[in-house]
């Protein structure tokens, strides 16, 4: 029986199913069996060790790639309404000075949001270093009104949000050079092992005596996925031997 092909989680949860009724009572019950399925049991628990330590080392990764998208969304939010709220104004008042501040805020217009993380970040530390420039550019964009809200403040929002999703880049990075995994070959070694005793496993089988139901009870999980497998592989039109 090819086993090989099973990703470690599989091969954990084929040892469980060994582990609960009725699988289990009939492998106790038969001494070829539950000497083969020591080792099974055996090379499951150093997988199980491996999967336990390293599974959940992405968990910090996924949690600042969640929180750079809020921001992401926010930023953008706010860079959209910022430019649909001057060109408003800047038809209801008939004022092209509305476009001048738009301008000044976004050179490369509303399409800004469908920038890259690293593109976003560099717009809003040169918008943050025109302000500080432009004192009376500054002024004119505060002395705009939001829902009671200066529109400064949803301006240094973006820049915020930016500048913040510029940190968990570095954190991000940071963390891939410093989380450590299972490397390839080790846990190619433990999969390989796995297979070799599963394999012995089902072999034991045929010295053991086992009745039809017994034998499907135990290995009819497994010899099912060999059946899909040698489906998939055949091919259109031809029936599986």
């Amino acid at each position: 029986m090819n086993v090989s092909a099973l990703s470690a989680e599989e091969m954990i949860a084929h040892t469980q199913v060994w582990l609960t009724e009725p699988a289990q009572s009939l492998i106790a019950a038969n001494a070829v069996l539950s000497t083969g399925f020591l080792a099974v049991k055996s090379a499951a628990t150093a997988l199980t060790a491996t999967q336990a330590k390293y599974g959940d080392a992405s968990a910090p990764q996924r949690a600042l790639s969640e929180e750079a998208a809020v921001c992401d969304a926010r930023h953008d939010a706010r860079i959209r309404g910022t430019a649909q709220f001057l060109e408003a104004l800047a038809r209801l008042r008939e004022e092209p000075i509305y476009l001048d501040y738009l301008a000044f805020l976004l050179p490369d217009g509303p399409g800004a949001v469908s920038a890259s993380y690293d593109a976003e970040v560099g717009a809003a530390e040169l918008l943050a270093a025109r302000l500080d420039q432009d004192a009376a550019m500054k002024k004119a964009i505060k002395s705009l009104s939001v829902d009671g809200k200066s529109l400064l403040t949803f301006v240094e929002g973006w820049i915020a949000d930016a500048r913040r999703i510029g940190e968990i880049m570095r954190e991000k990075a940071a963390l891939a050079a410093t989380e450590e995994g299972p490397a390839p070959a080790v846990l190619r070694s433990l999969r390989n092992d796995w297979a070799k005793k599963a394999r012995a496993f089902h072999a034991s089988a045929a010295l053991a005596g086992l009745d039809e139901a017994t034998h499907t009870a135990i290995f009819g999980r497994l010899e099912a996925i060999k059946k899909a497998s040698r489906a998939k592989k055949a091919p259109e039109g031809d029936t599986p031997a």
